[in-house]
């Protein structure tokens, strides 16, 4: 099987990292195929006048150890980096406020600085403390973040800080995102323990200097480095860019296999027994309609949103106060354009030119900000950010991302549905679908994806 070609549709992370990890595993003829014009699906990072501006992605957990993994066999490990602070912010009423006092996740661990402290009010106080005497469910039927928090620590916790701290990465609604699929952990704790603070209470607690340790890592030449290592380190992948596919079809070998036959818009075709197809749900749809249209039933069902990423440069005389945190993020009922924002010069070194900072502002939560044309979001951005901040003068550099119907959701039913397309893709040997719509957004969660579906090829099921 190691000398047959093995075609992974899609150059994203998800996708370069499967070409790494089926080389590791010793083929030596894999092809990609991607319409884009260059690779690495939303890793990009701009070089621009000392600037350093990612388009995606700014950095990734490292509790998950794959992201971290790759990158020390890519030969990178000097190039990682961590935050210069873990210190941010909570837009409350109009105003940057520090978060709750004597907090672990949403557990009071310290009671005497969870009482004195005046984020929450003296109900909501109350209804937290509370949650202590939760009794267990067994039940796993899926439930949304918000019923969760909602039920057990109260409205407060979830519209100013559980809400606003915990469920950007999904670019989900509270009141939509599934607990399963999110947040399994929290879930496993109310179930052996009942209460998520008895949970929480149980845990050994970190030492005083792991505990200032953040849990995020960047590079320090930007996010890209690592897709252009892997790039320049596959040796046996052929990467064909500008390649639209637009037809997968199939028929059965002699030999008990698949023959997958691959055609792209400029008339190519190819044919192989294994294909991974790791492109967005959307794209997957239009591809297995013809030999698996139960699958892209399923895969037509997987919800997605939009956002706009700001980027704004000033001088370091435009702002009166330093920029002493990671940035801000924003209650669910501040009525603003910016969700949250990154102060990535303060946050990470190297990211701006002596005498300047850099400002990244996510924008999306209010519908009306994703018809904004590019004009209208510096405009907003910049309006927010000098109320915030109290710039006196306009930016000197900007940058628009605009990303549409891009960020999976994993809404309530998540797993189900997951599990559905994967018995829907099975009885079709040598076809792996993955990619971050289904088991993990983040960086390491995708270069996983990779690896698993790596492993599936090598498995010659």
């Amino acid at each position: 099987m190691k000398n047959k070609p093995v075609i992974i549709l899609g150059a994203g992370i998800t996708g370069l990292s499967a070409a790494w990890y089926l080389e590791k595993n010793g083929f030596t003829d894999i092809i990609i195929l991607d319409e884009s014009p260059f690779a690495g699906g939303k890793i990009s990072t701009i070089h621009e006048d000392g600037f350093l501006v990612e388009k995606g992605p700014d950095s990734f957990v490292i509790t998950k150890p794959y992201a971290v993994d790759l990158i020390h066999d890519l030969g990178l490990d000097d190039q990682l980096i961590y935050p210069k602070t873990n210190r941010f912010f909570i837009l409350k009423d109009g105003n940057l406020v520090n978060p709750p006092k004597g907090l672990n996740m949403m557990v009071p661990t310290d009671l005497q600085a969870f009482l004195e402290s005046k984020f929450f009010s003296w109900h909501a106080k109350h209804k937290i403390l509370q949650e202590s005497t939760a009794k267990p469910r067994f039940s796993n039927e899926d439930e949304s973040f918000a019923d969760f928090i909602i039920r057990r620590f109260g409205n407060e916790m979830l519209d100013l800080y559980a809400g606003p701290l915990f469920t950007g990465i999904y670019a989900t609604p509270a009141n939509e995102l599934s607990m399963n699929a999110a947040f399994p952990q929290f879930r496993k704790m109310a179930q052996q323990y009942g209460s998520i603070t008895r949970a929480v209470k149980k845990q050994p607690q970190p030492a005083p200097a792991a505990s200032s340790r953040s849990s995020f890592a960047g590079l320090k030449n930007g996010m890209q480095t690592l897709s252009d290592a892997l790039i320049k380190q596959l040796k046996h992948t052929k990467i064909i860019l500008d390649s639209k596919v637009n037809m997968l079809g199939m028929s059965p070998n002699e030999n008990n296999t698949n023959n997958y036959q691959i055609k792209t818009e400029s008339g190519v075709t190819y044919n192989t027994e294994n294909v991974i197809v790791t492109l967005p749900s959307n794209k997957a749809k239009l591809i297995l309609n013809q030999i698996a249209p139960v699958a892209s039933d399923i895969l037509g069902s997987f919800s997605t949103s939009s956002s706009r990423i700001v980027t704004l440069a000033y001088k370091t005389d435009h702002i009166t106060e330093p920029l002493l945190a990671t940035g801000y993020v924003s209650a669910e009922r501040e009525k603003n354009h910016v969700s949250s924002a990154t102060w990535l010069s303060s946050k990470w070194d190297g990211r701006a030119p002596e005498g300047h900072i850099l400002l990244r502002c996510f924008m999306g939560k209010n519908p009306e900000t994703l018809t904004f044309t590019n004009d209208e979001l510096i405009h907003a951005a910049h309006k927010e950010m000098s109320k915030m901040l109290s710039l006196t003068d306009e930016p000197v550099h900007y940058w628009v991302q605009r990303w549409d119907a891009a960020l999976p959701q994993y809404k309530v039913g998540h797993i189900e549905k997951v599990e559905s397309l994967k018995n829907a893709i099975d009885p079709f040997k040598g076809l792996f679908v993955t990619g971050s719509y289904l088991n993990g957004v983040g960086l390491p969660d995708c270069i996983n994806q990779g690896l698993q579906a790596a492993d599936f090829v090598s498995s010659d099921r």
